[in-house]
């Protein structure tokens, strides 16, 4: 799911991105630490971010054992029948206990800072 989280990012926001990449190194820096300031206000207030969880793949193993499936037109340059696949309604993400994922949240928000950076260098 975190990777189809980067793909929207990247997808949707690209202008955004090709902005920020032409700016300054002092407004990069800047909007790096606006960002990781609301990242550390928000924090607490997001504990189990259903939306981060969603897509991935026990949600469409949920889609395809209990939920629906349907025939969407194919992206260019596709061949073959694409089809969309929706979870149950009552589907929801199982999260893990905050002993396993609190050290990987502090790891990644540790290096937010040089991620940012080099995302928009």
């Amino acid at each position: 799911a975190p990777a189809n989280r980067l793909n929207q990012l990247f997808g949707h926001h690209a202008a955004v991105l090709a902005f920020l990449k032409k700016q300054s190194v002092e407004t990069k820096i800047k909007v790096a630490t606006i960002a990781i300031g609301l990242e550390k206000k928000t924090a607490q207030l997001r504990k189990d971010d259903d939306f981060i969880c969603r897509d991935g793949l026990d949600q469409m193993r949920a889609g395809l054992e209990r939920g629906t499936q349907h025939q969407i037109p194919s992206p260019n340059g596709q061949v073959g029948k694409t089809i969309g696949v929706e979870p149950p309604a009552d589907w929801i993400p199982k999260f893990v206990s905050p002993a396993i994922y609190q050290p990987m949240q502090d790891k990644a928000r540790n290096g937010m800072r040089e991620q940012l950076l080099k995302l928009i260098d």
